[in-house]
């Protein structure tokens, strides 16, 4: 047992209080120390897009690690579609926030105006990873400048029940045609499920759809030279009377004018509904939560058409914005999330759902672990935009001009024709400014 010397014990007040004052100054020192070392540590704001494959878990666990290999602080923004606009234009507009943005679709065009050059690292980056591959590089630049680096290509797929397929003794339709036939005879089987269900309202996944169904059979935004609206034309107008007729013809839920982009996933997953077209999500969400009725459901690229297979996918891409006060260390953390190991560890975190921007991870081993993961990679060949990318197409796309006729013909009361033409005037107005 531990003995003090009397004068200690007699003292014992002043001894204490001496006690407390040498700690005090030595917390204010160490305090002042760690005060002068975060000053010290340079500051950057980065916005990680948060999403239904998760893909911000690793992508955070990333950007700690560079911060902390390289003594840097750095403020994370979680961003999503409902606040992704107004954290982009209120860091561009007011100098403040995230150092690094993250764009989707068209908004590279749409801000490039203050959005930093990114060429010499989009290169450097490319001839590290296989190169790009055309949609991103169309994605990616503006006014002949690389203004954001593509990071994921988020395809989307044709969702369905193998099951279901199974049962009608039907194969994966590769066409339209045989998509409808397809539904039919679930329908006609009376297996007491949907044949098909997707938004046909103002979403992305209906948007999606309907904007692959007008490319697969030749329709076209913009003429050649990109001078003038072409919208307005038969293969258009048949691609709306194909959408619109497989509701028409009891092919579809009857609720999809009432649904968004959620309401497929939980269609999908309470067995509500054989095809839908989502993205990799549905997939992943019956890995993890339904066990029984994951093996029953898989993925394949989109059906095609007179003119080809076509899918309009959803792109996410990093910009720096102009304004920030540290530019290159900004550069370092992008070179840092694309370089190999890390680009594929966010890949395999979310079995490929992310998709790829760049041709050299088209090649890794677990593309091929299970056949629908594949599904993510077999598709981005058959990316394609609707139209070239510009603050126009931005307006067209996030006003969602297009899956807007479906509600115009099923609501409105207009036919097929008439929507199709006021699309297309709205398209002159957006582009031109003609009304």
């Amino acid at each position: 047992m531990a003995r003090f010397h009397p004068q200690f014990k007699k003292g014992g007040c002043k001894m204490k209080k001496v006690v407390i004052l040498l700690a005090a100054i030595g917390i204010a020192a160490g305090l002042g120390s760690l005060s002068v070392s975060l000053a010290q540590q340079p500051r950057l704001g980065i916005e990680v897009y948060k999403d239904n494959p998760n893909q911000q878990i690793p992508t955070t666990e990333l950007v700690n690690r560079w911060a902390k290999e390289n003594n840097v602080q750095t403020d994370i923004t979680m961003g999503g579609h409902a606040n992704r606009l107004t954290i982009a234009t209120t860091a561009l507009e007011g100098g403040t926030g995230p150092d690094i943005l993250m764009l989707a679709d068209f908004e590279p065009n749409l801000f490039s105006k203050g959005l930093l050059d990114l060429s010499d690292l989009a290169d450097k980056i490319g001839v590290q990873n296989g190169g790009w591959y055309p949609i991103a590089k169309e994605i990616g630049t503006a006014e002949g400048q690389w203004k954001a680096l593509p990071i994921y290509i988020y395809m989307h797929e044709m969702i369905y029940r193998k099951d279901i397929v199974e049962a009608i003794h039907a194969k994966v339709p590769q066409t339209w045609d045989e998509f409808r036939a397809v539904l039919k005879k679930i329908k006609d089987a009376k297996l007491k499920i949907q044949p098909f269900g997707v938004a046909y309202a103002r979403s992305f996944d209906g948007q999606q759809f309907l904007i692959s169904v007008i490319l697969s059979n030749g329709g076209e935004v913009l003429s050649a030279d990109g001078k003038r609206v072409v919208f307005n034309s038969p293969e258009t107008v048949k691609s709306l009377k194909y959408v619109i007729g497989l509701y028409r013809q009891g092919l579809v839920d009857p609720t999809v004018p009432g649904w968004d982009d959620s309401t497929n996933n939980q269609a999908m997953l309470s067995e509500r509904i054989a095809f839908t077209f989502n993205s990799f999500s549905i997939k992943m969400a019956s890995e993890k939560d339904f066990p029984k009725l994951d093996p029953k459901i898989g993925a394949a690229v989109y059906p095609g058409g007179p003119k080809g297979r076509f899918s309009f996918p959803f792109t996410l891409s990093y910009g720096i914005r102009k304004n920030s006060n540290q530019p290159e260390l900004a550069k370092k953390l992008l070179a840092y999330l694309f370089e190999a190991k890390n680009y594929q560890y966010v890949l395999e975190s979310t079995a490929g759902a992310t998709g790829t921007s760049l041709k050299g991870f088209a090649n890794l081993p677990f593309w091929a672990k299970k056949p629908d993961w594949k599904a993510n990679l077999d598709a981005i060949p058959t990316a394609r935009l609707f139209a070239p990318p510009s603050a126009a197409t931005a307006e067209v796309n996030n006003s969602y001009v297009i899956v807007d006729m479906i509600g115009d013909v099923l609501v409105g009361g207009m036919t097929e024709e008439q929507a199709v033409e006021k699309a297309a005037k709205r398209m002159e107005e957006i582009y031109f400014g003609k009304k």
